[in-house]
C-alpha cells in the first residue's frame, strides 16, 4: 500500500477523487461508480502535469531524503524546526478534524498539538512511516505521527467527502500546485460550515522586516536585472509553479469564498505569512 494507515477515520471520509462517490473494496483495489479503479492506496488521478512540475516532485522527494540523512544524529535539529513554528500555532489554533494538504509525514501533529487519530495528510509523494526506520532521530522526535493517516493524492482532486473537516491546512505547498484555484475549491468543499482554511506561504516581494540585510538588498537587485530569471533557473532550478504576492494570495483566498480572519508573519523568516480564513456559506434569500 502506498497510502499509510488507512484507518476507520479515513474510511468514513474516503471517496473517489473524481466522482466524489463512495467506493467498494475488493482486496487491494477500490472501485468507483464512475469506473475508476484505485490500486494500492494510490489516489493520484485527474491531472496532466507539466514536465517542470514532475521534475520538481522528483527534486523534493530527493531533497527530503537528503535532509533526513544529513540531520540524523543531530539531537536539536527537529526541535529547532518545531520551535520556528511556535509563533504561528500559538496564534492560529487548529482543532477538531484536520486535513493537512501537502503534509508529508505529519510533523504538523507535533507542532500544532493535534490529535493524530483525527488527522489526515494528503501528499502526492508517498510518506510511509516504515520507510523511516533507519532515521531514528526523526522517528523518535515525531513518534506521535507514526499511526497518523497519510494518503497519496493531489490537492486538486481530494479523495475525501464533502463537509467532513474542521480545518484544511496548507503549508508551503500552494505555490507547487498545478492548479491552486481548484485546490482551494477542493478545500472549501471538504470543510464543514464555518470550517477554517490555513495557508502558510513564502511571498514574492513582501517583507515583514523593513530593514533588509545587504545580502537581501543584493538579491533583490539581481532579481531585477535582465535575464535574471534565466540565470537563477540555470544556477538553482525553480520548481514552484508560481510566485504569489501578498495581494495575489489574498485575492485567491477571497475568490474561492473564504473570509480572511487573521494573518501571522512567521518571525523566523522575512517573507513567510500564514493566513487563517473561514469558509463563507451563501445565505438563502
Amino acid at each position: 500500500m502506498l497510502s499509510d494507515n488507512i484507518n476507520e477515520f479515513v474510511m468514513e471520509r474516503l471517496v473517489c477523487p473524481i466522482s466524489k462517490k463512495n467506493m467498494t473494496r475488493r482486496g487491494d483495489i477500490l472501485f468507483a461508480p464512475c469506473g475508476f479503479e484505485y490500486k494500492s492506496g494510490d489516489f493520484r488521478v485527474g491531472i496532466n502535469f507539466r514536465k517542470d512540475w514532475e521534475s520538481g516532485q522528483s527534486f523534493y522527494e530527493n531533497f527530503h531524503e537528503r535532509n533526513l540523512i544529513k540531520n540524523e544524529g543531530k539531537l536539536d535539529i527537529y526541535k529547532k524546526i518545531d520551535n520556528e513554528t511556535n509563533d504561528v500555532y500559538n496564534k492560529i489554533i487548529l482543532q477538531g478534524d484536520v486535513l493537512d494538504v501537502g503534509g508529508g509525514w505529519g510533523a504538523l501533529i507535533k507542532q500544532a498539538n493535534l490529535d493524530p487519530i483525527r488527522y489526515i495528510s494528503v501528499d502526492p509523494l508517498p510518506a510511509q512511516w516504515r520507510q523511516l526506520k533507519r532515521f531514528k532521530q526523526f522517528t523518535d522526535h515525531y513518534s506521535i505521527c507514526a499511526n497518523a493517516a497519510r494518503l497519496v493524492g493531489y490537492a486538486e482532486f481530494l479523495p475525501l467527502a464533502d463537509g467532513t473537516f474542521d480545518v484544511v491546512h496548507m503549508r508551503s505547498c500552494l505555490d507547487h500546485f498545478s492548479n491552486p484555484i481548484l485546490s482551494l475549491q477542493e478545500a472549501y468543499r471538504v470543510l464543514r460550515e464555518n470550517g477554517k482554511l490555513v495557508i502558510g506561504l513564502s511571498l514574492e516581494g513582501a517583507y515583514k522586516k523593513v530593514d533588509l540585510s545587504n545580502f537581501e538588498k543584493f538579491k533583490n537587485f539581481i532579481k531585477r536585472l535582465p535575464l535574471a530569471d534565466s540565470i537563477r533557473e540555470w544556477v538553482i532550478p525553480d520548481h514552484h509553479m508560481f510566485h504569489p504576492t501578498y495581494e495575489n494570495l489574498i485575492k485567491m483566498i477571497e475568490l474561492t469564498s473564504f473570509k480572511i480572519t487573521q494573518e501571522v508573519w512567521q518571525s523566523s523568516y522575512h517573507n513567510v505569512i500564514y493566513f487563517e480564513a473561514t469558509k463563507v456559506v451563501p445565505q438563502d434569500n
